[in-house]
């Protein structure tokens, strides 16, 4: 059993740790890569290939098969809810807030994470109850998809954020010039 899930900062700019356990020992129990846009874990000997893209699904292809989740809306970043389908598993995230997520099994909180305190640097799945007896490998999927939840909305927000400033740019020209 199995509360935590942690990810640690890149140390070679795109190769993140894994570990599992409390905070006082943790173990190192795989790696997420990003490189040159091609995304796995690798996990107990295993290289998982990820996909993932604007629309709605995510998947990773595993040693015992096709994982995915699938999210609630037209994107992954405009969902509110997540449904996980892993191994012989299945579960789901909610959004809370646009900051908490829940995961669900069967009715039950089975743990949540956050993106306050800079939750996509510094990854924490906090898992309790049904979530705890999960197995590492789904708890790592799961986790790949907490930090897929989160890094879709950031990216969405910054693009909101940038055509918003870009649609005032000739507001604050005119304003500078005086002829408003």
């Amino acid at each position: 059993m199995n509360g935590d899930i942690r990810w640690g900062l890149p140390s070679d700019g795109h190769i993140f740790p894994i570990y599992a356990g409390p905070a006082n020992d943790m173990d190192r129990i795989a790696e997420f890569a990003d490189e040159r846009g091609v995304t796995h874990i690798r996990f107990g000997g295993d290289t998982w290939s990820l996909q993932s893209d604007k629309g709605p699904m995510a998947s990773a292809q595993t040693g015992t098969g096709k994982w995915t989740v699938e999210g609630d809306a037209d994107t992954f970043a405009r969902s509110k809810s997540y449904f996980l389908r892993a191994d012989r598993h299945e579960f789901t995230i909610t959004a809370e807030t646009k900051n908490r997520f829940v995961i669900d099994i069967d009715g039950e909180k089975a743990g949540q994470f956050s993106s306050e305190n800079r939750g996509l640097r510094n990854l924490h799945v906090e898992f309790e109850g049904p979530g705890e007896k999960l197995p590492l490998d789904v708890q790592v999927f799961t986790s790949w998809v907490a930090r897929l939840c989160m890094e879709s909305r950031v990216v969405s927000n910054t693009w909101m954020w940038t055509l918003a400033l870009v649609a005032c740019i000739p507001l604050i020209i005119l304003v500078w010039l005086g002829a408003i």
